[in-house]
């Protein structure tokens, strides 16, 4: 939920054209926290790579990627 309301956030600022330095600031802050969160998870899927073997978290990143490559393509049209 949390993630959610940083991703609409960092959406609804850019969408501001002339951002005050204020504005800005808070934007990469926002950035930076959503950078961790996926550097986190990225680790939680490295964790799981060592106990269930990397065939499988490789399997999972493909799919994930398939899945993010579709959406991308569905936003472009």
């Amino acid at each position: 939920m949390l993630l959610d309301a940083i991703l609409k956030a960092i959406k609804e600022i850019e969408s501001i054209d002339e951002r005050s330095k204020d504005m800005n600031r808070v934007l990469e802050n926002l950035k930076d926290t959503v950078n961790v969160r996926m550097k986190e998870n990225l680790m939680d899927f490295m964790s799981v790579g060592e106990k269930m073997g990397y065939d499988e978290i490789k399997k999972q990143l493909t799919d994930l990627i398939g899945f993010i490559d579709s959406v991308e393509e569905k936003n472009k049209k």
